[in-house]
C-alpha cells in the first residue's frame, strides 16, 4: 500500500494502471500516488542538472496536470485543454531555463 498525502489511508497497487487510478475510494478519500511517482533515490544526470527549487516547481506543476486530469469531466473541452496548454508550458519553461542554464556553464 503507498501513503503519500498523510491521511493514514494508503491506497491499494491494484487500484492503478501505471501511475493513473482506476478505482475511487467509497468516501471518496483522496488516493494516493501522485508524489511517490515523483519520488527518486537516485536522479538521473539530466535530472541533477535542475537546481532544487525548480524541481520542486516541476513536481508540484506535475500534481496540478495529474488533478486537472481527475477532474477533466468539470470542464468544457476548450477550457480543460486551455488549462492543460497553460500547465504545460510552464513545465516547459522549467526544462528551457535549465537547458539554457547548462549550456551557458
Amino acid at each position: 500500500m503507498i501513503d503519500d498525502n498523510g491521511d493514514g489511508l494508503g491506497t491499494r497497487a491494484d487500484w492503478f494502471r501505471g501511475i493513473r487510478p482506476v478505482k475511487q475510494a467509497a468516501d471518496n478519500a483522496p488516493l494516493d500516488g501522485y508524489r511517490a511517482h515523483q519520488f527518486c533515490l537516485i536522479h538521473s544526470e539530466d535530472e541533477m542538472k535542475i537546481a532544487p527549487t525548480l524541481r520542486a516547481k516541476r513536481d508540484q506543476l506535475e500534481l496540478e496536470v495529474m488533478k486537472l486530469r481527475d477532474s477533466k469531466e468539470n470542464f468544457s473541452e476548450d477550457e480543460y485543454f486551455s488549462k492543460l496548454e497553460a500547465l504545460l508550458l510552464d513545465i516547459a519553461k522549467i526544462y528551457e531555463q535549465t537547458a539554457n542554464f547548462n549550456n551557458n556553464q
